[in-house]
């Protein structure tokens, strides 16, 4: 098996040869497949993601979620090795650049708990193991997270070459509940997500 470096480069590269034009087809799909696919109780607290380079932009989705009357959070890096923060996003407030260059809401939004939360990759396994950028943010929040009553799953984004047999796994590394791609929701039965 393949370290998570090498891993992290050969897909990143995949990633990276997508063209925009195809980028935005599968980011429409995606969208329409997660509103068809993913039954939120009203007035769900969502965490997205602004996207970073060529990861999947889930701006489209925000505004859908926000028009159906849910509340979009975005994630804040609030100090190195920490656990991430979600800040409530409105398309009037602009974002501000944030640890690591994520554009993420400034700090006079309200922080707000979510009850699913969508996370960037750059791979998945056959097991719903997610392999992200290695600063282990998502896994500290979503172990914290799963803890909480009312939280409803943890979910991925990506294009269906991401998908891996088999990831090498750490004890603390947080399993995705689904992973959702172009060709449709992928569930891996651990919660309602």
């Amino acid at each position: 098996m393949e370290t998570k470096e090498a891993l992290r480069e050969e897909l990143k590269k995949r990633r990276a040869d997508v063209s925009l034009e195809d980028r935005k087809t599968v980011e429409d799909i995606i969208a329409d497949n997660f509103l068809e696919a993913v039954k939120l109780p009203s007035e769900s607290v969502v965490a997205l993601y602004w996207p970073l380079g060529d990861e999947l932009s889930t701006i489209a989705l925000a505004h859908r979620l926000r028009d159906s009357g849910h509340t979009v959070v975005l994630p804040a890096v609030e100090t190195e090795g920490g656990l991430l923060t979600f800040r409530e996003w409105t398309p009037d407030v602009p974002l501000v650049k944030g640890r690591h260059g994520i554009m993420e809401p400034p700090t006079t939004q309200e922080i707000l708990v979510p009850e699913l939360v969508v996370a960037p990759l750059l791979g998945v396994d056959d097991a719903g193991h997610r392999l992200g950028y290695g600063g282990g943010y998502y896994d500290r929040t979503i172990a914290g997270l799963r803890q909480d009553g009312g939280f409803l799953g943890y979910l991925g984004l990506c294009y269906s070459f991401q998908n891996v047999a088999e990831l090498p796994i750490e004890e603390h590394d947080q399993p995705l509940d689904a992973v959702m791609s172009e060709k449709g929701v992928h569930s891996f039965n651990r919660s309602a997500a």
